[in-house]
């Protein structure tokens, strides 16, 4: 992809989020229990700072937090309901969030 600059034609970053496989530090959380969730943001390999982090669940902010120097953030989660939890990074809107289920005890 490429862009107008000018008289010169330069490359974009493509962006690409990965908030799956072992980025997440849990796969699971258990209901009304409160977890501590370890998440790192990198685009194209590359940790980034000052990103927004949000945990989501049935339309219900849950817990938001920013990525430091090395690319990570804590976020502390209490669920109140049985399904999933959705964790998307503020860094581009086409990112797919991270899932992590909500179980019972």
């Amino acid at each position: 992809m490429r862009s107008w600059e000018g008289s010169v034609w330069r490359p974009t970053a493509a962006v690409a989020v990965t908030l799956r496989g072992q980025l997440l530090s849990r796969r699971k959380v258990v209901v009304r229990r409160r977890t501590t969730v370890r998440v790192k943001v990198t685009v194209r390999g590359r940790p980034q700072r000052s990103v927004r982090v949000v945990a989501r669940a049935a339309g219900r902010k849950l817990g938001s937090a920013r990525t430091g120097r090395s690319g990570k953030a804590r976020l502390v989660l209490r669920a109140r309901k049985i399904g999933k939890v959705r964790i998307k990074a503020a860094v581009s809107p086409s990112c797919s969030p991270g899932v992590i289920k909500v179980v019972r005890r």
